[in-house]
Parts: structure tokens; sequence; C-alpha cells
């Protein structure tokens, strides 16, 4: 059975049109594009020999893996205020969970969804790993889903 996977290109063009920062455009590209350097990806450079999750240890730390699958990741998306996926279940494509959450608001078009908050939770999540791998920092849960709030308020309301 062949899945379909969302278009590349509306993802990328989300990703650029995002009412984000520059930097969060960015990782939001190498997300799309497979370019951040998780361990898979390190494994697949030669570049490291382990390509186990830092924080679960229990698979293969991949883009998707981090951002949705591994279960630090699942709690913040369930304790978030988005709707899980169909089912409650994230796919193995890290492309169609990118496309769910940056499409919430087609989604579910009767309610308010805090869309611009979605980059700056990925961007967490991806922050605090990287804290969590080389200071040994491991972050709240909800402390996580504030600081993307926080992160994304600020943002608004520059000058």
């Amino acid at each position: 059975m062949v899945s379909s996977q969302p278009s590349l290109d509306a993802l990328y063009q989300q990703a650029w049109s995002a009412n984000t920062s520059p930097k969060v455009k960015h990782f939001l590209w190498r997300c799309i594009s497979n370019t951040l350097p998780v361990a898979g990806n390190m494994v697949k450079r030669y570049i490291a020999k382990d390509s186990s999750c830092s924080r679960c240890g229990g698979s293969e730390e991949y883009i998707n893996h981090v951002l949705f699958q591994c279960p630090y990741a699942r709690r913040i998306w369930a304790d978030s205020p988005f709707h899980p996926p169909p089912f409650g279940i994230w796919s193995a494509s890290l492309h169609t969970n990118l496309q769910w959450v940056l499409n919430l608001t087609k989604e579910f078009p009767e309610e308010i969804v805090d869309a611009d908050l979605v980059p700056w939770l990925l961007w967490r999540i991806w922050k605090n790993m990287n804290e969590f791998i080389f200071i040994g920092k491991d972050y709240d849960i909800l402390a996580t889903i504030d600081k993307a709030k926080e992160d994304a308020t600020k943002w608004k309301n520059r000058e």
C-alpha cells in the first residue's frame, strides 16, 4: 500500500510564509529538507556511529522522532493547545506530521487556532533536545509550551 505524501513545495511555501523569525523559518526549511544534524543523519554522513535517540534511547533519532514521536515530544504535543493527528497517532512521515501541524487552521476552521505558535513550539522542542544533549538540561513539558508561547508573543509584539 502506497501512502500519499504531502507536497514538499506547499510545505516549503508554508515555512517561508510563516509569521515567525527568519531563524525559525530556516529551521523549518532544514526540517523539510532533512538536513538537521540529528543522530540518524549524522550516522548516514559517517559523522557519528550511534543513531539512537539521546533522550529516550529507544528509537533512531531522526527529525520526525525528535519533533513528533519521541515520548518527550509526544507529551509536549499532548499538552499543547493543538489537536492531535487523526486517531491521536503521529505519522511515520515527517512531512505528513508537518503538514498536519502547519495546517491546523484549515483542519479546524471553526476554532481559533494559534497557528503562529506551531513553528515556535517545533523550535523549542529542537532547542530543548540540543540543550539536553550538550549541557544536560532537561525542560519541563509545560515550561516548554510556555516558553514557545513567550517566544511567539515576543515576535508578534516586536517593533
